[in-house]
């Protein structure tokens, strides 16, 4: 919602300035869906199921790369690619915030709840190393 999250600061901000709103939007309407770096896969949600369909730009793939979470196979399964947890390549996604960095064979889940008052945590290609850092009280 635009009261979560610095949404409506945010959108204040830009009240007499449509131009640079403009420009903005502009600029975020060209960011990837996802990037590709070496054997990794970055991507906002969970998008390992849909790896195979990145270049695909419909909906239900655009949907799945920011909003899709490991524990949604129930609900959303039918949609994903059956082999997904063969794929060599790794996943590094947040969207599900776990306590700790999640990693398993394929991905890697970096969501350590940093909008939620956490931890702020990234991974450093090629070794893996995880930084955290904590967030600062006074930014809730």
């Amino acid at each position: 919602t635009g009261r979560s999250y610095g949404g409506q600061p945010t959108v204040q901000s830009y009240r007499n300035d449509p131009v640079t709103l403009a420009k903005h939007l502009a600029w975020i309407r060209e960011l990837p869906r996802w990037i590709e770096i070496d054997d990794y896969f970055i991507t906002h949600g969970f998008g390992l199921p849909y790896y195979k369909r990145r270049h695909d730009n419909s909906d239900l793939v655009n949907t799945g790369l920011i909003k899709n979470r490991v524990g949604d196979e129930i609900g959303w399964g039918y949609t994903w690619e059956r082999e997904w947890r063969t794929y060599e390549v790794i996943n590094i996604f947040g969207h599900t915030v776990n306590e700790t960095v999640t990693r398993r064979k394929n991905w890697i889940d970096i969501d350590t709840g940093c909008g939620y008052g956490m931890r702020l945590s990234a991974i450093k290609l090629g070794s893996e190393e995880v930084i955290e850092v904590a967030v600062d009280p006074r930014d809730f």
